[in-house]
C-alpha cells in the first residue's frame, strides 16, 4: 500500500471509530439524578425515553429494587396523591423510587417503591398522602432485568384545593344548640397554620371554627369518620396570631368520638376549635377525611357527664366490709376511651367512652364483687386495675355483659388497705346512664387458703387469656389446691368435695346427664393414705390410698350443718354436683362402735365417709407435708346464637370438707369462700375466611425455596368482603411470630402461615403452601462448521431437534435474555458462531418455568495446502506433504497420514481434519519426465 492509500485508509478508520463510538456509548440526558427530565403535564401526560447506554448513579437495593441502570425524572408537587405508570418491552420489569429532589446530592431515601414479581412489562405507583404541594420530587426508572429500550412514563399528581376554613382567619361560624346538632366538614388538603403542636402533636391538615359561647360550659364533640383520628382543641384568640389554648383532646383513635367538656368560659365571647387528623397514615379513602362536629350545652346528651373522665379524676366509693352492695349511677356519654393495650388484653381493653371510680378496700376486706345495669348500654364493660399514674397498669379483672347486665365479676381477690380503679365503659360504643354496685367481702377460710382457678389453655388463639370467649371456643380450667385444713381453727377436717358451677355460656354438650364435664383432662388423684390405725397385724387396707373421687350429680350429698351464707340448713341437698370422696375403709364404725374396718361397702357414700386425707392424722400437724389436688378439664362455648343471652363464661368453684357433707360433723372449713374465674362470651361476629393451599415455584431449581413471595396478594382469597379487613401473617399457631414483611416472605415447601383476619372481630386463617420444584433444564453448546468455506455461518439448523434434551414440558424459544423476542421459525435457523439462544421451559402442570441457554460455536473450514516436488523423475519418488497440525488426514491414495510418497503422474487429494471435527480438502497433479531429463 502506497503512503497515500494508508493515509487514506487511516483518516476513514479515524472517522469510522468516532462515528461509532457517539452512536453506541451515549449515555442520555438524564441517566443523572443533576440531570432529571423535568415533567410539567402532572394529569396524565406521557413521556417517551429510552434508556440505552443508561448507568447506576447509585445502589437502589435498600429501597428492595434490583435494577442496575437508573434514570430520573423530576416534578414539582401539586397534591398529596401521585400515580406514575411506566410501560416497557414485556420481561424488562420496570421499577420505580421516589424521593425528594433536595437530597439528589446525598443519597436519596425512598419514599416509596413499586415492585411486583414475575417477568413483566409496565407497573404503577399509586400513593395517597405521600407528596407535600409545592416540593420538588425525583423518581427513578430502572430495569428490573436492565433490558436497555425504549419506554414510556406517565405521571397523574392531581392538583388540590384547600378547605375553606383552612387558615385561623376564614373559621367557619357554628352555633351553639341544646342539643347536638352535627355538621359534616372535611379537612382533606388542609395546612397547618402557625400553631407548631397541638397535644403535644405537629398538625398539618387543621381546619377552623369559631362560635359564640352562650353557656359557661358548652360541650364541643367531633367524630371522625371511618380511619379519621380526630385531635379537637380550644382556643382563644382576638387577631388569629396569639392564642389562649382551654384544652386538647385526643383519646380516641380512627372513627372515635373527641369531647370538650369545656368550663368557664364567658357568654358572649367568640372561641376557636381547630381540628385536624392525628397522622393521616390510617385515612386513605377521601370520605374517610370526613368528620362531624357539633357546640351544645352540657347535660343535653343521654345522660350528664361527671367530672370522673379522667383516670386521674377517678370518683372515689366508699365500701365497708360486710355490708353488701353499695351502688352509684353513673354516665359515660362524653366521656374519652380508656386504655389500650399492645398487644391487646381483651376485655381490659376500655376503647369506647370510659368513666372512672376509685375504691380503697378497708382493713378486713379479702374479696370483691362487682356488678353493673343499664337500660342504655346493651354491651357493659367492666375493667379494674391498680395503677399509681394512670399511664402504667396492674391488671386485676374485667368482664363484658350482655343485653344491659354484666353479674360475672365476682370473687376477686383484694389486699386490705390496697386502691382499685374501675373503668366502666362499653363494648360496642354505647353510652349512657348505668348502675354500678360494688361489694367488699372478708375472707374467712380457714380450710382452703391456697388454691388457683386458671385457663391452661383455649382452642381460638385469637381470645385473650381470660377471655373475652368466643362463641364454639373450646376451654380448658384447671383447679389446684396446695395445702387443706392446716390452720388449727380447720379441726382436722378433711377435703371431702370439689364443686364447680358453670355460667350460662357453656354448652351443655359439654356436660353428662349427671353435670360432669365429658373432657376431664386431668382427673382428681388421691392423695391421702390409711396409717397404722390398730396395734397388732396390719389391717387389710392399711397403708393404702385412702378412698376415690368420684362425681355425683346434684342433690346426691347432704350438708350436715346450718350455714346461713350458703343458704343451707342441715340435711339439706347440696344442689350441685361435683367431685366427692369415699374412704376405702368404714369411718362411719369407727366413728360410732370405735372399731375400725376396712370394709366399706355398707357405707360407701360421701354422706358417710372422711374425705382425703392420711387417716388418722389431722391437716395440723407439722409433720405432715401439705398435699396437693389438681383437676383440670374442657367446656364449649355456646355457638353464636346464644349472643341474645347467655353470655355469662364464669366458673366458681367451691370445696367442702368433711365435716359439712361426711360422716364428720364440724364446723371448722364453713367460711371458706369459692374460687371464682369471671368470663364473658364475645359476641362479635368473626369475618368469614377461607383456608387455602396456593402453589408457588421455587426461585432456585433444586432449592425447595421461593423468594420474595408476596403473600398479600392472597388475602383476597382469605377473605374478600368490602371494605377490607386488615390481615396479620404468622408462623406459629401461637402467634407469637410475625411476619415483618408480608410482601417480600421466603417460602419453604410445606410452610404453614396463619392469618389473623380483622373487621372490628378476629378469625383465623390457615395458608398452606406447596413450593413446586422447578423443570429441569439443560445447557447446550453446540460446536457446528461452516457449510460454506469462509461463509462463517450453518443455515438449517434445528432448535426444536434440541428439546428432548433441553429438558421435559412446553419450551418457547428465544433469542434474547430477556425473554422478549422470540424465535419465529425455530426449527429452522441460520447460525453464526457465538449466537445464543434461550429455551423457556414451563412444567405444563405446576406452570413452574425455567430457562436453558443454548451456544453455538461455528467453526471455520480447514484449507489445507499440499507441497512437494509434483514433477517426478523416473526412479526419484516425491514426497507430498498435506501439513502439520490437523487431527487426521485421508489422501486419495488411502493413506492416513500427513505425507505420502508418490512415483506415478496423477492427481491426488487429500480430507484433512481439525480439533473441531471440520474437514478440507486440497488436490495436486503430478507428472513423470522421460528418462534423460533434468532439471
Amino acid at each position: 500500500m502506497s503512503a497515500a492509500s494508508f493515509l487514506r485508509f487511516s483518516i476513514a478508520l479515524l472517522v469510522f471509530v468516532g462515528l461509532f463510538h457517539g452512536v453506541a456509548f451515549a449515555q442520555p440526558g438524564n441517566d443523572n439524578c443533576a440531570d432529571a427530565t423535568i415533567i410539567t403535564n402532572l394529569s396524565g401526560g406521557c413521556t417517551a425515553f429510552d434508556n440505552t447506554g443508561a448507568t447506576s448513579e447509585w445502589d437502589f437495593s435498600p429501597c428492595g429494587v434490583e435494577g442496575a441502570i437508573d434514570y430520573f425524572f423530576e416534578f414539582t408537587a401539586q397534591g398529596p396523591n401521585v400515580t406514575i405508570d411506566v410501560t416497557g418491552p414485556a420481561s424488562s420489569r420496570p421499577e420505580i423510587v421516589i424521593f425528594e429532589a433536595s437530597t439528589c446530592a446525598t443519597t436519596p431515601v425512598c419514599l416509596a417503591v413499586a415492585d411486583q414479581n414475575g417477568n413483566y412489562g409496565s407497573i404503577s405507583m399509586n400513593e395517597t398522602a405521600l407528596l407535600t404541594s409545592g416540593t420538588n420530587y425525583i423518581f427513578a426508572v430502572l430495569s428490573n432485568n436492565d433490558v436497555e429500550a425504549s419506554y414510556t412514563v406517565c405521571v397523574t399528581n392531581p392538583l388540590v384545593t384547600p378547605p375553606p376554613n383552612d387558615d385561623c382567619p376564614d373559621a367557619i361560624t357554628l352555633t351553639q344548640t341544646t342539643t347536638c346538632s352535627t355538621s359534616n366538614f372535611s379537612s382533606e388538603f388542609g395546612t397547618d397554620f402557625l400553631l407548631a403542636e397541638s397535644c403535644g402533636l405537629g398538625p398539618d391538615d387543621d381546619v377552623w371554627f369559631e362560635f359564640t359561647a352562650t353557656t359557661t360550659n358548652p360541650v364541643i364533640e367531633v367524630t371522625g369518620g371511618t380511619g379519621y383520628d380526630a385531635v379537637v382543641e380550644l382556643l382563644e384568640s382576638s387577631d388569629c396570631s396569639s392564642f389562649t389554648i382551654y384544652d386538647c383532646v385526643d383519646g380516641t383513635v380512627g372513627g372515635g368520638l373527641e369531647v370538650i367538656n369545656a368550663t368557664g368560659l364567658t357568654i358572649g365571647n367568640t372561641y376557636l376549635i381547630r381540628v385536624f387528623e392525628y397522622g393521616a397514615t390510617g385515612v386513605t379513602d377521601p370520605t374517610d377525611w370526613t368528620f362531624d362536629i357539633c357546640v351544645h350545652d352540657a347535660g343535653t346528651g343521654a345522660c350528664v357527664l361527671g367530672s370522673n373522665d379522667d383516670c386521674s379524676n377517678a370518683q372515689t366509693v366508699s365500701v365497708t366490709t360486710g355490708v353488701g352492695d353499695v351502688c352509684v349511677t353513673g354516665c359515660n356519654d362524653g366521656a374519652t376511651q380508656g386504655p389500650v393495650f399492645s398487644p391487646s388484653q381483651g376485655c381490659f381493653d376500655l376503647a369506647n367512652p370510659t368513666v372512672w371510680y376509685e375504691v380503697t378496700v378497708d382493713a378486713s376486706g379479702a374479696i370483691m364483687n362487682v356488678g353493673m345495669t343499664s337500660s342504655d348500654i346493651t354491651e357493659p364493660q367492666v375493667a379494674i386495675y391498680q395503677t399509681t399514674d394512670c399511664a402504667n397498669y396492674t391488671l386485676i379483672d374485667c368482664n363484658t355483659g350482655n343485653g344491659g347486665n354484666l353479674n360475672a365479676l365476682n370473687g376477686i381477690t383484694v389486699g386490705s388497705g390496697d386502691t382499685y380503679i374501675i373503668g366502666v365503659s362499653s363494648n360496642n360504643g354505647d353510652v349512657g346512664t348505668f348502675n354500678l354496685c360494688i361489694e367488699i367481702q372478708e375472707d374467712n377460710s380457714a380450710c382452703n387458703t391456697n388454691a388457683t382457678l386458671v385457663e391452661n389453655s383455649s382452642s381460638d388463639a385469637l381470645t385473650p387469656m381470660g377471655g373475652p370467649y368466643s362463641p364454639g371456643e373450646t376451654v380448658e380450667f384447671c383447679y389446684t389446691i396446695n395445702g387443706y385444713g392446716e390452720e388449727p381453727d380447720a379441726n382436722c377436717n378433711y377435703l371431702s368435695g370439689i364443686v364447680p358451677t358453670f355460667g350460662d355460656c357453656w354448652d351443655p354438650a359439654s356436660f353428662d346427664a349427671n353435670g360432669q364435664p365429658l373432657s376431664v383432662t386431668v382427673a382428681l388423684a388421691t392423695q391421702g393414705f390409711v396409717g397404722n390405725v390398730v396395734s397388732g397385724p396390719p389391717q387389710p387396707c392399711e397403708d393404702s390410698p385412702a378412698g376415690t373421687w368420684s362425681w355425683y350429680p346434684p342433690n346426691s350429698v347432704d350438708y350436715n350443718l346450718n350455714n346461713p351464707s350458703l343458704g343451707y340448713t342441715a340435711g339439706d341437698p347440696i344442689t350441685d354436683g361435683g367431685w366427692f370422696f369415699v374412704t376405702n375403709y368404714d369411718s362411719w364404725e369407727a366413728e360410732n362402735n370405735g372399731v375400725f374396718d376396712c370394709d366399706n361397702s355398707d357405707h360407701n357414700t360421701p354422706d358417710e365417709s372422711y374425705g382425703d386425707f392420711s387417716f388418722p392424722d389431722c391437716p395440723t400437724n407439722p409433720a405432715i407435708d401439705p398435699l396437693t389436688w389438681t383437676v383440670c378439664f374442657e367446656v364449649i362455648a355456646l355457638a353464636a346464637p346464644a349472643c341474645s343471652g347467655n353470655t355469662d363464661c364464669s366458673l366458681s368453684i367451691r370445696t367442702y370438707a368433711d365435716g359439712e357433707v361426711g360422716v364428720w360433723e364440724n364446723i371448722g372449713c364453713t367460711a371458706d369462700v369459692a374460687q371464682v374465674f369471671n368470663a364473658s362470651l364475645d359476641c362479635c361476629i368473626p369475618p368469614v375466611v377461607t383456608d387455602i393451599t396456593p402453589e408457588v415455584c421455587e426461585t432456585i431449581a433444586g432449592s425447595g425455596v421461593a423468594t420474595a413471595v408476596d403473600l398479600t396478594l392472597y388475602n383476597d382469597q382469605i377473605n374478600a368482603d368490602n371494605p377490607a379487613p386488615t390481615f396479620e401473617w404468622y408462623t406459629d399457631m401461637g402467634l407469637t411470630t410475625l411476619v415483618t414483611d408480608d410482601k417480600n416472605e421466603d417460602v419453604v415447601d410445606g410452610a404453614v402461615y396463619y392469618v389473623v383476619v380483622t373487621d372490628g372481630c378476629s378469625a383465623l386463617a390457615t395458608v398452606t403452601f406447596t413450593v413446586n420444584p422447578l423443570p429441569t433444564v439443560t445447557d447446550q453448546t453446540i460446536d457446528l462448521c461452516e457449510d460454506v468455506l469462509g461463509g462463517g455461518s450453518v443455515a438449517g439448523e434445528s432448535l426444536t431437534a434440541l428439546e428432548a434434551s433441553i429438558g421435559t414440558g412446553s419450551i418457547m424459544w428465544y433469542s434474547d435474555p430477556a425473554l422478549t423476542t422470540t424465535v419465529t421459525t425455530p426449527g429452522n435457523i441460520t447460525v453464526l458462531d457465538g449466537d445464543t439462544y434461550y429455551a423457556e421451559v414451563t412444567n405444563t402442570t405446576t406452570g413452574c418455568v425455567d430457562v436453558a441457554t443454548v451456544i453455538y460455536n461455528v467453526n471455520p473450514l480447514p484449507t489445507p495446502v499440499i507441497t512437494g516436488d509434483l514433477t517426478i523423475c523416473p526412479g526419484d519418488p516425491s514426497i507430498l506433504d498435506a501439513g502439520l497440525g490437523y487431527a487426521g488426514y485421508q489422501w486419495s491414495t488411502t493413506e492416513a497420514t500427513q505425507t505420502i510418497s508418490v512415483s506415478d503422474a496423477g492427481t491426488y487429494t487429500v480430507t484433512v481434519t481439525d480439533v473441531n471435527g471440520c474437514t478440507g480438502t486440497a488436490e495436486v497433479t503430478t507428472i513423470v519426465e522421460p528418462i534423460g531429463f533434468t532439471k
